[in-house]
């Protein structure tokens, strides 16, 4: 998983708490699927710290 930022925020759709956010950080991740998605960074601390993928 890749955190990344940009100067300003921008729309996303995460794909962990399936919400529309705005943010300037968020995270990449690769799904066992092959597949990538974004995720907010409230949902990439959850799975940091030990909660569910």
């Amino acid at each position: 998983m890749t955190m990344t930022r940009s100067a300003q925020a921008e729309p996303f759709h995460c794909g962990r708490c399936n919400t529309d956010k705005k943010a300037k950080a968020k995270a990449v991740r690769q799904k066992d699927d092959g597949t990538t998605d974004v995720i907010c960074n409230g949902c990439y601390g959850n799975v940091m710290a030990g909660g569910d993928p």
